[in-house]
């Protein structure tokens, strides 16, 4: 993954699945990879594995959230954004509130889409967009 070689690090991730459901390195590495390439319906489907065997990860919360909301699924989106804000007590993932402020920019509130950002903008003021 690191030598950008995705096909061959997709194929190794896979083996590392089937090898044992259970290894969540494959599954992180499968989600990752999906995530870099823009492959939605994919990061949906691995982020959804891994938070059934670590529901306490807001991390892939988060990315279920990303893919759900990518893929036009906003009630998806919204289930998973909000867990993994539950989880994500110290605000450690600043972009799960930029996140939400789409995803309730989406459901036309506005003003607490703005509120969203704005927390986004004070918890990571030089931090990327999403």
């Amino acid at each position: 993954m690191q030598q950008n070689s995705f096909a061959e690090a997709q194929q190794s991730f896979r083996q590392s699945v089937q090898q044992d459901s259970k290894f969540l390195d494959g599954d992180v590495g499968l989600a990752y990879l999906a995530l870099q390439q823009k492959q939605w319906k994919a990061l949906a489907d691995t982020s959804e594995r891994v938070v059934e065997v670590a529901p306490n990860s807001a991390e892939f919360w988060f990315l279920n959230s990303v893919a759900s909301f990518n893929l036009g699924n906003t009630e998806q989106a919204e289930t998973s954004i909000g867990r993994g804000r539950r989880l994500d007590q110290k605000h450690e993932i600043p972009e799960m509130e930029y996140l939400y402020g789409l995803i309730l920019a989406n459901r036309h509130d506005y003003g607490s889409a703005a509120e969203r950002v704005s927390a986004y903008l004070r918890l990571a003021p030089r931090g990327p967009q999403c």
